[in-house]
């Protein structure tokens, strides 16, 4: 009707062009009408395809079970079935795709406990996420549940909010209703957020779960507020490293690296004179590696925030005691529970904060800074020491939105090329002296004499690996979380270092670094 009715179309290319939307519009109602056959006819009658290298579905005891093989998509996540015996769908959706893949299915359904694939499970069809009990019975359906995913309301992995007075996260933030509070804290995670508001039992719904960043937090409200905590960022042992995503290495090398930098962060506080004031953030750790084993042997704190030298802490082997410089002022002990910063003009800006963490006395190093809702930590390090020994560390960032400021051995995104489990990590050498990164002369004269060649890798008898299982299993068997798991590869490093020339020692420090922890997330 345009064609015809428009003035301004040639009569000739009115002939040409009527004939050809004719052939189009028949082609289009052909290929739907494939489509909707191929959605409604019972599977059988669908015709066979190839079963697939990954992803596929295997018949195991009288149950659905996965191929294992690249069946998880980007090596992250892995799945299982629901369906004990039979087939299953979800019975409530609490989100739904057309055509995608077994591995995008789960890709797409990360967020959620459970997903569904309705219909011809090894072609592209319908996807469809839900709770672990949204289930029901199907005839061609077979729904999934993500495994490996502990409860993170039982793992010491959520942080309670706003004791002292209600909040809750804005309503115009990412929201879904039906998800336990543990599968809350996923959905928020995915979606890059740590902050979530959870309220059960709202109306018909058996729950509502509501992201956001800890700064968007309004107050009021009847919910209640977490904070989901990362794993966090580990250098234990020889020294064994973890990300921040979690890729893990052992590193092969001698010297300073940039262990952690956040740089490109501002934060935003009123200043005493009420005007709002920003400083950019500008925290650098340096980790020094010694001995045959490339040991933590010394750690430096750096606090440039605002562009200038603010504050410095400094810890090595040779005593295990903090250290803490202003500007350029004298090196003093810390105490048992200190803060150290230098004012923003008469303002707090950026600071580390010392606290005394349990009967044993461990301390934690919060790095502190000022917002328009007040002082809070961005970043708490932990530590075990002990002297003439070495050091293991971990770090735990608070909001997952800042890992895009990280630079450093632990920063994300490490895997974007071919990543061994065995590193040099050259990138992040550091070619100046202890002192001139803002480190004193004493740690540096002892860190220059605690070297011993290049870092090798000591054989170990099968005999000497049985005593090293014996001995970290003594002090890591009942350090797991409230379920009981203790990560795996936390427990094979312990067993390397103590086999590989560590002695016991080194499961007594892998032991104290996880109550350290454990403190923090208050397990």
């Amino acid at each position: 009707f345009l064609i015809k009715t428009s003035p301004y179309l040639a009569p000739d290319l009115e002939s040409s062009l009527i004939p050809l939307l004719a052939e189009m519009h028949f082609a289009i109602s052909f290929v739907s009408a494939l489509h909707v056959l191929h959605v409604l006819m019972p599977s059988s009658a669908v015709t066979a395809q190839p079963e697939p290298e990954a992803g596929c579905l295997l018949q195991s005891r009288g149950q659905l079970a996965l191929k294992a093989e690249e069946a998880v998509p980007a090596g992250r996540i892995s799945f299982q079935s629901l369906c004990s015996g039979g087939f299953c769908k979800c019975a409530r959706s609490i989100k739904s795709f057309l055509s995608l893949t077994l591995d995008e299915c789960s890709t797409q359904c990360l967020a959620y406990p459970a997903f569904a694939l309705d219909g011809n499970f090894q072609g592209r069809t319908r996807c469809s996420c839900c709770g672990n009990r949204d289930t029901t019975e199907a005839t061609s359906s077979v729904a999934y549940q993500h495994e490996n995913r502990p409860d993170l309301s039982l793992s010491g992995r959520l942080q309670g909010l706003c004791e002292d007075r209600q909040c809750s996260c804005p309503s115009a933030r990412v929201a879904s209703p039906s998800l336990s509070l543990s599968d809350c804290g996923y959905f928020c995670q995915v979606q890059g957020l740590t902050t979530l508001s959870y309220r059960p039992e709202a109306g018909i719904l058996r729950s509502f779960c509501t992201c956001c960043s800890s700064d968007q937090l309004s107050f009021g409200g009847s919910t209640r507020v977490y904070n989901v905590l990362d794993p966090p960022a580990t250098a234990v042992g020889d020294p064994h490293i973890t990300t921040l995503d979690g890729q893990h290495y052992t590193l092969m090398q001698q010297g300073i690296f940039s262990l952690w930098h956040l740089s490109g962060l501002e934060i935003q506080f009123h200043s005493e004179n009420s005007l709002v004031k920003t400083v950019p953030v500008d925290w650098q750790i340096y980790a020094r590696y010694a001995g045959h084993q490339a040991f933590t042997k010394g750690l430096l704190l750096v606090d440039k925030s605002g562009g200038a030298l603010r504050q410095v802490l400094e810890m090595t082997a040779e005593d295990c005691l903090w250290r803490a410089r202003k500007a350029d002022g004298e090196w003093t002990m810390v105490g048992k529970d200190e803060e150290i910063w230098v004012p923003d003009g008469h303002d707090f800006a950026t600071g580390f904060q010392v606290t005394k963490n349990g009967a044993k006395g461990y301390k934690h190093v919060h790095f502190n800074v000022n917002t328009k809702s007040g002082k809070t930590d961005k970043v708490v390090l932990s530590t075990s020491c002990r002297p003439h020994h070495n050091m293991n560390l971990q770090l735990m960032m608070r909001e997952r939105s800042d890992y895009r400021f990280v630079e450093g051995e632990v920063k994300v995104a490490r895997g974007s090329r071919a990543f061994s489990t065995l590193q040099t990590d050259s990138e992040f050498a550091i070619d100046a002296k202890w002192q001139d990164l803002g480190g004193s002369d004493q740690a540096a004269s002892y860190l220059d004499m605690d070297q011993a060649g290049d870092a090798f890798v000591a054989k170990c008898s099968r005999e000497e690996e049985e005593k090293a299982h014996e001995a970290c299993s003594k002090h890591l068997g009942n350090l797991g979380d409230i379920q009981g798991n203790l990560d795996e590869t936390f427990y094979e490093d312990c067993v390397y270092d103590v086999c590989h020339g560590a002695g016991e020692t080194a499961a007594e420090l892998a032991a104290e670094l996880l109550e350290s922890t454990r403190a923090i997330q208050g397990i």
